[in-house]
């Protein structure tokens, strides 16, 4: 699998496509036969980060840990409870997502597109690929006929699929082939942003390297920017210039990806990178298991919501939340680089390559 050579449009200077403050999403608890509310679920809570013009940015973290929520809320698929999310087009003046009326989240669609975690349920199994692929031009476009077949056929060509078939159902491909489809739907509309949610995690592991290859390739011919989420930091090695460690709804580290994959600055990050299987079969692996389980996302715990799990933790991190703040005064890392820890130029934390030696 290809590896990205260098950091893309992450240096300093580089223009912002979207730009979210404070974002929040808490979904209520209801019980009783009236349903009244008696909790809430905090599945973002108070987020806030940039995504630069032509780089990867990496989204990471367990299952439940509000990734996907995240990216549902940047095209107001679920409606947010507060926050802004503001959308650069190169074509037009800057959108505040969350404030949209109906004209102008038509044109945030147009330009950020999405790329489903399962193309079998993703895709209508009634269509044809020519149907699948093309309804984005044809309802957006008015586009049809001789015109909506020629795009049609351009665009199976950029995803590595035969034009020829175009009259199949989605039934008649394989998964990786069907992925391939819910690409090439992705791109009908010439997006400015991509958001890849988990792409791979419903294929084979023999056709994993393929789709993300091919992301690859078309981020680099078509200028593209993308949100790639995934729990899987291998995949986040080579896919990604940024990386953003969520945990419990909340940002707990983002920075270069290789600022924190050389030296994290996140308790939570360093287990992350514990758990990345090791290649050399020889070489013992130093596993950091955390006592506990994830906490109830209806009860977070106060402080910082890791400490519960922290093997660092002192009292304060019990009574206070820390900042999401600039973490390098130990002359690690670069200015960029954030961590939501109080301790976090205090600790020497060690990154993959401490925890795995160099594959």
């Amino acid at each position: 699998m290809a590896e990205r050579d260098g950091d893309g449009a992450s240096g300093a200077g580089a223009a912002d496509v979207l730009t979210v403050r404070g974002l929040k999403k808490h979904f209520p608890i209801k019980r009783g036969i009236l349903k009244h509310t008696v909790g809430w679920i905090r599945a973002v809570d108070d987020v806030s980060f940039q995504v630069r013009r032509g780089e990867t940015l990496g989204l990471v973290g367990e299952s439940g840990s509000g990734k996907t929520t995240v990216l549902r809320l940047l095209v107001r698929a679920v409606e947010p409870t507060g926050g802004h999310v503001v959308f650069r087009p190169h074509d037009g003046p800057p959108i505040d997502v969350v404030a949209a009326d109906r004209e102008a989240l038509k044109a945030v669609r147009r330009r950020i597109r999405v790329v489903f975690q399962d193309p079998e349920s993703s895709l209508n199994p009634r269509m044809t690929v020519r149907r699948v692929i093309g309804e984005p031009l044809m309802v957006n476009d008015g586009m049809k006929g001789d015109r909506l077949d020629d795009a049609v056929k351009r665009l199976m060509r950029m995803v590595g699929l035969k034009p020829e078939q175009r009259s199949r159902y989605p039934y008649a491909f394989s998964g990786g082939q069907r992925q391939r489809i819910g690409v090439a739907r992705a791109l009908a509309l010439d997006p400015q942003l991509l958001l890849a949610d988990e792409p791979t995690s419903a294929l084979d592991v023999s056709v994993q390297a393929q789709i993300l290859n091919l992301l690859l390739d078309l981020q680099r011919d078509l200028h593209l920017t993308v949100l790639f989420v995934t729990h899987d930091l291998s995949v986040i090695r080579h896919m990604t210039d940024r990386v953003a460690v969520m945990y419990l709804g909340n940002f707990v580290e983002v920075g270069e990806r290789r600022d924190i994959f050389r030296r994290p600055k996140h308790p939570y990050t360093e287990a992350l990178f514990s758990g990345i299987p090791q290649p050399n079969p020889h070489r013992p692996l130093k596993r950091i298991i955390l006592e506990g389980d994830i906490p109830d996302v209806a009860k977070v715990p106060a402080g910082c919501p890791f400490h519960t799990r922290c093997p660092y933790r002192q009292p304060v991190c019990e009574e206070e939340p820390p900042p999401l703040a600039p973490a390098g005064g130990d002359g690690h890392g670069s200015a960029g680089h954030l961590a939501a820890c109080h301790f976090a130029d205090e600790l020497r934390l060690k990154g993959e390559d401490d925890l795995l030696g160099s594959a």
